[in-house]
Parts: C-alpha cells; structure tokens; sequence
C-alpha cells in the first residue's frame, strides 16, 4: 500500500522528530527518509513513527526523576525533588487521575514518629503552566513592535513561558495558612493579576530552593512545619519565601 504524504503531514512529523530530538539531547534516527508529493509505503511511516516512539519511551525510562511543566514550549525545564533527610519521601506527579492520594506536582511526607501512624508533616507543590498570560505577553511584545516593557529598570522578557505556582502543606492534618503577597511599588504594573500566575521559570526553581531551605527536607534529624507561609513579589521581582510558627520535629526510626 502507498500513501501520499501531504506538505503538513509531512512536517508535522517532521516537527515532531525534531521536538523530541531537541528537547532531550539526542538525536533521534528514522529508519526511512521522504520527499513532498512522493508516494510512501504505510510499511516505511509506521517503521518511523515506531522509531519516534521507541525514542520517546526510552527517554522516559531514563529520566523518571524530572517533572517537565509545559514540554510542549519550554522543553528545556523540568524539576527534580531535592535530596531529601532521614524519614522524608517525595514523588513526582505529571498525570491526574480520579481517586488520587494528590493532585499536587511534587509531594513531600514525613512520617516523624513511626510509633503513630498519623504523625506526618506534609506539603504539596504545583508548578503548572499559564498558557492564557504566556500568549498574552507575547501578543503584547508583538502590539509594541517587539519592544520589551521595561519596568523599574527590570526588563520584562515577554518570549519566555510564564507559570503557576501553588503549594498546600500540613501537620497532623493541621494546614498552614498560605499567602501571596507583592511589592506596592509593582502593583502599577501588574495591577490584580496573581502574580504567582505569571512567574518565570527561574523564578519558580529559587522560590522551591528557598521553599525547601525554609521546611528543611534535607536535614537528617528534624522537619519543620510552619503554621503559615507567605511567598512577597518584591519591587526587583524576586520572591521571597517567610515562615511564620514554624516549629521543629525531631524525627526518629525503629
């Protein structure tokens, strides 16, 4: 049987090839090579198609520990739990299901006293994207003739992805209270939007690092659980991440 590609079908997988091939560092080889308006075998495309996949899978199997946020447009980013103390587990969640423990991206448990099963310390983590403000700063990038707006010598690249950041955390079922807040000096530019709405990658990964820092996950001999926690959009648009009734546990194993 032969098939006659179209021009789109043609780059689309085409497109798809190189996406893959990009995004994680590889090259990923096809078996059989087509030109525009020439017949192929059904045989040949599945043949490729089956390379592409295998290709695909493999990189999965080889890097289980990376959550990647929006590999559709920013397949350079993922994120990977941090090195975690005595007691603590973590796992990565890329897909939402019915019935799920969590829906949160990277979950993070302390089972302190193995003595009372309900003695945990948690927190939940979303990092998602934003796709309706990534196209938004784009289009208004393109309304200004691709001038960057410039705020308090802050220039605000609107090329690059924006996302989503939100968190819940407990302990004994006991959720901390948590908070956005921002500079009034850029409440001009971005007025009521939420900022945690609009972050930037390098913005999502130093808040995490603080996040971690503040409730300790890499210590051996304690966790923390803090009653409330405020993240502030500061006027030079880092963020800064506060505890408030923080307390230290002691963990212990049998």
């Amino acid at each position: 049987m032969n098939l006659r590609l179209s021009m789109n079908s043609m780059t689309c997988f085409l497109v798809s090839i190189f996406f893959f091939s990009e995004a994680y560092g590889a090259t990923t080889q096809v078996p059989n090579e087509f030109s525009s308006g020439s017949p192929a075998k059904a045989q040949e495309v599945n043949e490729n198609f089956a390379a592409l996949e295998s290709a695909v899978d493999d990189h999965w199997s080889r890097y289980p520990d990376r959550y990647y946020p929006n590999w559709r447009y920013d397949p350079t980013f993922y994120l990977t739990l941090p090195s975690l103390g005595n007691n603590w587990g973590g796992r990565l969640l890329s897909d939402r299901g019915l019935r799920m423990s969590s829906s949160r991206n990277l979950n993070f448990i302390n089972r302190y006293d193995p003595e009372n099963r309900s003695a945990t310390i948690w927190f939940g983590v979303d990092v998602l994207p934003s796709p309706d403000y990534s196209a938004s700063f784009d289009s208004r990038s393109k309304s200004l003739s691709g001038v960057a707006d410039v705020y308090n010598g802050v220039q605000l690249d609107a090329s690059i992805e924006r996302y989503s950041f939100g968190m819940s955390h407990h302990k004994d079922y006991v959720y901390s209270n948590i908070t956005f807040t921002k500079d009034s000096s850029v409440s001009d530019l971005i007025g009521s939007l939420d900022w945690q709405d609009i972050l930037a990658r390098e913005q999502v990964e130093t808040l995490l690092s603080d996040l971690y820092d503040l409730l300790k996950v890499s210590d051996p001999l304690v966790a923390v659980y803090c009653g409330a926690i405020n993240f502030n959009l500061e006027s030079d648009f880092a963020v800064t991440v506060t505890g408030s009734s923080c307390s230290e546990t002691t963990t212990s194993q049998k």
